[in-house]
C-alpha cells in the first residue's frame, strides 16, 4: 500500500511521542485507558499511525472478491480447491455461499449463479503466500492448471519489490496469482 504523507517524517514522528502522548491526555481523559488496554506504548503509537492514515485514506485495503458458481457441483469443487487445495480456513457460511479468510482480505463464493461467467474485467487476483512452489505442486497434484511456473521477478518500482510468483487457474477457471515478497 503507498501512502502520501502530507508531512516530513520529522514532523510525523514527533506527533506521537511521549510529550504529545501528556499532552494528549490532557484533552482526552481516555488516553490512559486506551494506553492501558495495549501491551506497550509503541503499539499505542502504530495504533494511533494506523488511525491516521484510514482517516487520510478512505480505501484501506480490498474487503473480498466474489465468485459466482452456476451449479451446486460446481460451488462443492470450487469450495474444495479454496478450502482444502489452497488451505484457506473458511470465515463465515450460508446457505447461498461461503467466505473464506485469505489473511488480509476475503474470498467470497456463492451458489447462485444464473450464467457462465467468462474471463470478466478483473485479469486475476493475487493471494499473499509464503511458499510458492509448495503450493504450485499442491494446485497440480490436484490436477489443475499451472499457467505460469514459479519464478523469481522484480518489480521496478521505487523501491523494487522482488518477489517470487506462479500462476494458476481455480476451480471456476479463475486466474489467481501466487505472490511471495521477498
Amino acid at each position: 500500500m503507498v501512502v502520501k504523507r502530507q508531512k516530513t517524517n520529522a514532523e510525523f514522528v514527533k506527533r506521537y511521542t511521549k510529550k504529545n502522548l501528556v499532552i494528549s491526555k490532557e484533552r482526552d481523559g481516555d488516553v490512559l485507558k486506551k494506553l492501558a488496554s495495549v501491551a506497550s506504548e509503541n503499539e499505542y503509537i502504530l495504533e494511533l499511525i494506523r488511525k491516521d492514515i484510514q482517516k487520510e485514506n478512505n480505501v484501506v485495503g480490498i474487503h473480498h472478491v466474489c465468485l459466482k458458481c452456476c451449479t451446486m457441483d460446481e460451488f462443492e469443487k470450487v469450495k474444495d480447491f479454496y478450502a482444502h487445495i489452497l488451505e484457506l480456513p473458511i470465515k463465515r457460511e450460508w446457505a447461498a455461499g461461503v467466505m473464506f479468510d485469505t489473511g488480509n482480505g476475503l474470498l467470497e463464493i456463492f451458489n447462485n449463479g444464473d450464467q457462465t461467467y467468462s474471463k470478466g474485467v478483473i485479469q486475476h487476483f493475487a493471494l499473499a503466500v509464503q511458499d510458492v512452489d509448495s503450493l504450485v505442486q499442491k494446485v497440480k497434484d490436484a490436477g489443475y492448471e499451472v499457467f505460469v511456473e514459479p519464478k523469481d521477478i522484480c518489480i521496478p518500482s521505487n523501491p523494487e519489490l522482488p518477489a517470487r510468483i506462479a500462476f494458476c487457474k481455480g476451480a471456476l477457471g479463475e486466474e489467481i496469482e501466487l505472490f511471495h515478497e521477498k
